[in-house]
């Protein structure tokens, strides 16, 4: 009789939206009611629909989220007047950012070294958020779905696994170099947590 091995290894993925695009959703929807109150063509209603709206993207993004790394965060990178989507995890110091257009649907490595696709979609600073901005997250969700979460982990994966081989082993010391050995095993053991998604 053969008896095979029983493994109770799951692995684990519940990747999550960061607080800051939840913030910047909220404050947008607030910021177009207050516009529409200027305005005067607030209503209630509308109000309600507009929140809603939000919602909906968040949820959606939750979702998309939940099947990548669990500590793989989509969040907004900002700049003083912009904010940029993008994906982080401490695996790595590198930063995965999606844009709007996609060639091939790969994620690859851009010029400055940081995992990218072509076209980043610029969103208003969070003070001038309003509804057009939730309609680019909306429009950056559905570029999203062509994208298999995998690959955004997979991504992070290769961008650490490149810097660690460029750095030669002569270089070195004897406390790096274990560093560098625990390092890489940590970075295997994240692929294969990916590969058995």
């Amino acid at each position: 009789m053969e008896v095979n091995r029983i493994s109770n290894y799951q692995p684990q993925f519940s990747g999550y939206v960061d607080k800051s695009v939840k913030k910047y959703v909220s404050k947008a929807i607030k910021n177009e009611c207050s516009y529409q109150l200027k305005k005067g063509t607030f209503d209630s209603a509308k109000a309600k629909e507009l929140k809603e709206y939000g919602s909906k993207i968040l949820e959606n993004l939750s979702q998309y989220m939940s099947k990548t790394d669990k500590n793989t965060k989509f969040t907004l990178g900002n700049a003083r007047y912009e904010n940029y989507p993008r994906f982080k995890n401490p695996i790595t110091s590198h930063i995965v950012r999606i844009y709007s257009t996609l060639v091939d649907g790969k994620v690859r490595m851009d010029e400055y070294g940081e995992i990218a696709m072509p076209k980043t979609p610029v969103l208003s600073s969070v003070k001038d958020a309003g509804f057009i901005d939730v309609k680019k997250l909306e429009r950056y969700y559905d570029n999203l779905q062509k994208i298999d979460p995998k690959e955004i982990d997979k991504a992070f994966y290769l961008a650490e696994k490149t810097k660690l081989n460029e750095t030669s082993d002569e270089k070195l010391g004897f406390f790096e170099g274990i560093s560098r050995a625990f390092k890489e095993a940590k970075l295997e053991s994240f692929f294969d947590k990916i590969l058995n998604r």
